[in-house]
């Protein structure tokens, strides 16, 4: 039974004795109205704490429900956070790798793009020269002016001499241009021309080579070798010899031991590759490295140069 219910029906009751004694008649019968309004007072008041005992124990109850429930919540919160913070460092990283993986490709991606172009550029260039010879000429050179007639004759001999040396034109390709070699077999490319060295793209592979080094070209009936013969103002001249044509090898093969400087370099050639690309080497010591032709291996002040790899053959230069 509600409690609200109980305590108004108690003060009810009480009114309705107290207006029942004002208008009841007086003497005996006021006794036994008395003792009836106790009766009821007591029976009402037993009735009342009853209610107010279940009252306090529901209320009772229902505290401990509360105090289950915020512990349930409380709980809850933290699991949320946990698991929140948990999922915040997870996704950081997460971000962090895909970061560095996108780096990563956009490198690997660049430096793809950057060797295609120049790869497309070469075989587009050697495509061209295929449809006709490059055509123009070297420009001439200006003629020296006239020297006036006081001149001594002696002083103008020298400089004739300095400006018909001046006025012959460079040999060689420039950076564009595209040389046909060995019966068309080959296919050389001229990307850069650099003071001694040029950058050649050879039957559409790209190569550094320096002047008077040679690279080896393999196909299925022939081996031949290309040869940048020499650097002039820009001009580079290459040249191509095939099978029975090329010269006896020159160099040290594997397993052998080069001594460069009078002794001051001692090479090991451990290994070479079979398409004449690289040789793995040892300079003064046992650390072994993967060069090619045309790169260099310190050796204290001085450095040790592949110059040429030829049918398995290395060749050395020395500088100090």
């Amino acid at each position: 039974m509600d409690g609200k219910t109980v305590v108004t029906g108690g003060l009810a009751l009480v009114v309705g004795l107290l207006v029942g004694v004002a208008v009841a008649p007086k003497g005996g019968d006021v006794d036994r109205l008395g003792s009836a309004l106790e009766s009821r007072m007591d029976d009402a008041s037993g009735r009342m704490g009853e209610a107010m005992s279940g009252l306090t124990d529901t209320l009772g109850a229902l505290d401990a429900k509360l105090a289950d429930l915020s512990d349930r919540v409380a709980g809850l919160e933290a699991s949320v956070s946990d698991a929140a913070s948990a999922g915040a460092e997870a996704t950081a990283e997460r971000l962090e790798r895909l970061e560095a993986r996108i780096d990563e490709t956009a490198q690997a991606m660049q430096s793809a793009i950057s060797d295609t172009a120049e790869n497309q550029i070469a075989a587009l260039s050697a495509a061209l020269a295929d449809l006709g010879a490059p055509t123009g000429s070297a420009p001439e050179a200006a003629a020296p002016e006239a020297e006036t007639a006081a001149a001594p004759a002696a002083e103008e001999a020298p400089a004739a001499e300095t400006a018909a040396a001046d006025a012959t034109p460079p040999e060689g390709l420039t950076p564009g241009e595209t040389a046909l070699l060995a019966d068309g077999a080959i296919r050389v490319f001229v990307s850069r021309v650099e003071t001694d060295a040029a950058r050649l793209a050879i039957n559409g592979s790209m190569a550094l080579l320096g002047a008077g080094n040679s690279l080896a070209v393999r196909d299925a009936d022939s081996y031949c070798r290309v040869t940048l013969d020499g650097v002039d103002r820009g001009h580079a001249s290459v040249s191509a010899a095939c099978g029975d044509d090329l010269p006896a090898p020159e160099g040290v093969t594997a397993g052998s031991v080069a001594m460069l400087g009078d002794g001051a370099a001692r090479v090991f050639v451990s290994r070479v590759a079979e398409d004449d690309s690289t040789a793995r080497i040892a300079v003064n010591g046992l650390d072994m490295q993967t060069v090619s032709a045309g790169g260099t291996v310190s050796a204290g002040d001085c450095a040790v140069r592949v110059e040429q790899i030829d049918r398995g053959h290395v060749r050395f230069g020395y500088d100090c």
